[in-house]
């Protein structure tokens, strides 16, 4: 299982994999100061809007592979 932490960096949008156990002693030690995390899925997709809030995502990556496809028409 892949993890992403998502979060606002001066204006832009930063995704980044993240190490969980890493992430969790950082946040522990306080290097980062306390950080802000969503109970829910936000619902405004522009991180500027987020209010210093961040996102984290498990799952697995998927890269879509081109299909060839035919069209038919029928008469």
């Amino acid at each position: 299982m892949t993890h992403f932490l998502i979060y606002n960096s001066d204006g832009d949008t930063v995704v980044k994999e993240i190490n969980p156990e890493k992430f969790l002693k950082e946040v522990a030690d306080g290097d980062h100061g306390e950080p802000k995390f969503f109970e829910a899925l936000p619902s405004e997709g522009n991180t500027n809007y987020w209010g210093g809030k961040s996102l984290i995502i498990s799952g697995e990556v998927v890269f879509p592979k081109p299909k060839r496809v035919v069209k038919e028409y029928e008469f």
